[in-house]
């Protein structure tokens, strides 16, 4: 086996390891945001199970379809801290932009954007190293998020006939502006929250080689007959995290030091970094 397949291999395994830790994150009502309307499957074992089926079922143009998931989207992965008028208004605007890109009006959207995105509001609010993120982290996030929204995640362009996804290529880097509002919220989401996404990038990628030789490790022991209690993956209890409860502190003082109007412009300023038009919907 190539040492690019032995890198990819272990990359994915252990982003399946404990992906189900990181979005077992997302079943909490303080990151869940206002999100009532989104049902949760618990037998599947996957809190975005509902959300995903609407986005199968919401393939078309129709505009109506389109902002009913785009409101489910910015609902389950906005902070819950983010105004519902200010919800409302990003849903117009992404909604929008869904139905022209799905109409071929308008082109995808980069994974370099979202890392811009993330990284401008962190240099705002003044946050920590580790609250800012590379486009590899991105591109991981994205692969992570995919195993839980595979129909909203990595999906083509409808109205782009040109690309065809040969068997086992990569996919697409280009994505839709609601897969880039959902990837922007939930790694904004992670990094306030969740500490295995606290880390720069090589702290990143060094953690998850790590969990991949715990698990390798633990494996090997059960098999030898040993260990057989072993936990073979992320915990899933909450731990206090200091580095959530800084980035908190950090946001609300620089909160308190912007005016009423940078607040108040700040989701459509990020909305522009990351490449979403300003144009007025017609839902």
């Amino acid at each position: 086996m190539s040492r690019r397949r032995i890198k990819v291999s272990l990359v994915f395994s252990v982003l399946i390891a404990f992906s189900c830790a990181v979005l077992w994150l997302t079943k909490s009502p303080s990151v869940q945001g206002h999100a009532p309307s989104v049902p949760q499957d618990t037998q599947s074992g996957n809190p975005l199970a509902g959300l995903n089926r609407k986005a199968k079922a919401s393939k078309g143009t129709e505009p109506t379809t389109v902002y009913d998931l785009t409101r489910d989207v910015i609902a389950t992965f906005a902070p819950t801290d983010v105004p519902l008028f200010t919800q409302e208004s990003m849903k117009e605007r992404v909604g929008q932009a869904e139905v022209n890109y799905r109409q071929g009006a308008d082109k995808g959207i980069s994974e370099v954007n979202v890392a811009k995105t993330v990284n401008a509001l962190a240099d705002k609010f003044a946050l920590p190293d580790y609250a800012r993120v590379s486009v590899a982290m991105v591109r991981t996030t994205r692969m992570v998020l995919m195993l839980q929204l595979p129909g909203l995640i990595g999906q083509d362009n409808p109205a782009d006939k040109t690309h065809k996804k040969k068997i086992g290529s990569s996919i697409n880097r280009a994505m839709s502006p609601l897969e880039a509002t959902a990837l922007t919220l939930f790694l904004l989401q992670q990094k306030t929250l969740n500490e295995a996404f606290q880390a720069s990038h090589k702290e990143f990628y060094a953690n998850l080689h790590q969990k991949q030789m715990e698990k390798w490790t633990a494996l090997r022991a059960q098999r030898d007959g040993a260990a057989q209690d072993q936990e073979a993956g992320p915990s899933l209890q909450v731990r206090s995290n200091s580095k959530a409860e800084d980035t908190a502190q950090a946001i609300k003082r620089a909160a308190a030091g912007m005016s009423s109007d940078d607040l108040l412009n700040l989701a459509d300023s990020s909305l522009d970094t990351l490449g979403i038009k300003r144009e007025r919907s017609q839902p």
